[in-house]
């Protein structure tokens, strides 16, 4: 991996040699560079990293994958990158319901978060952690296995860490029913196909 730039403060500093400015990368699935977000000294960079050989004059491109919680703009949004695997949209919708709408999980024969993680679920785990005043070992390790440690949660209030940590595992946990909901849910979806095929 190469990298050719990085953004700092919001200002694009260009590795020598490599892209004259970050306006010139364009959105496609068949990327060339990966756009990757880390915390150095206390601060955030965006750094730019070819992910493939990419020959003179070639288009330097990368999935946008921003998200909005607009429909309109997301409906606004079409990709005309031309992929075999194209989402239809540069944009993803976000917000109240929307995953569990863009993947059709939240039927009312199993709804994985609206069962587990309603909205009394979430202030539970939010006046638990905030009750606990402290960061457990177990906090610790679920957070160093999901990839949080430090450099992202350093100098936060212990409640907000052990709410992290609590937030990891119940994603965990969702990691182990969502499966089960979505082979339902193609199931469901085929037995409706079928039905209209025949």
């Amino acid at each position: 991996m190469e990298a050719l730039a990085v953004v700092e403060k919001g200002i694009p500093t260009t590795a020598p040699g490599a892209v004259p400015s970050s306006a010139l990368l364009s959105h496609h699935l068949c990327l060339a560079v990966g756009v990757v977000v880390t915390a150095v000294d206390g601060h955030y960079q965006i750094g730019i990293y070819s992910v493939r050989k990419i020959q003179s004059g070639e288009e330097i491109t990368f999935d946008y994958n921003s998200v909005t919680e607009s429909k309109e703009e997301y409906e606004a949004s079409v990709c005309l990158c031309g992929s075999q695997v194209c989402r239809g949209s540069y944009l993803n919708l976000t917000g109240e319901g929307a995953f569990q709408k863009l993947i059709g999980i939240c039927s009312s024969s199993s709804p994985v978060l609206k069962e587990w993680h309603g909205i009394l679920d979430r202030h539970y785990l939010m006046v638990e952690a905030c009750e606990s005043h402290t960061v457990s070992e177990e906090d610790n390790n679920d957070l160093g296995r999901a990839g949080l440690g430090s450099g992202l949660l350093g100098g936060l209030p212990n409640w907000l860490v052990a709410y992290a940590a609590r937030l990891v595992r119940f994603i965990n946990f969702e990691r182990t029913k969502l499966p089960e909901e979505i082979l339902k849910h193609n199931l469901e979806e085929k037995k409706i196909f079928f039905r209209y095929m025949s």
